[in-house]
């Protein structure tokens, strides 16, 4: 994955879920994403073979898998989010 496509797709989860977060930095000289939550302070990043939190070596296949394990708070405030905007979709 070339830099200019890892800065992309870092951009677009920070910009997506920034919010779920007590604090989420994009790190655009050091490709990654500081993420501080009450159970979580890690930086996390992408490459050719998926999303990494930067201390580990252990690969996801997407964002929201690396979150759902390393920080339960995230699966909580995913479902959270997706029962409403299906709540949306209903109305």
């Amino acid at each position: 994955m070339d830099a200019d496509t890892q800065l992309n797709e870092l951009t677009q989860i920070y910009n997506e879920y920034k919010h779920f977060f007590e604090q989420c930095k994009l790190i655009e000289n050091d490709p990654s994403i500081h993420i501080t939550n009450d159970d979580f302070d890690d930086k996390v990043s992408v490459d050719i073979s998926g999303w990494y939190q930067v201390k580990h070596a252990k690969h996801y296949e997407s964002f929201e898998a690396l979150m759902s394990t390393v920080c339960p708070s995230f699966l909580g405030k995913f479902g959270d989010e997706l029962m409403s905007k299906l709540q949306g979709l209903l109305n």
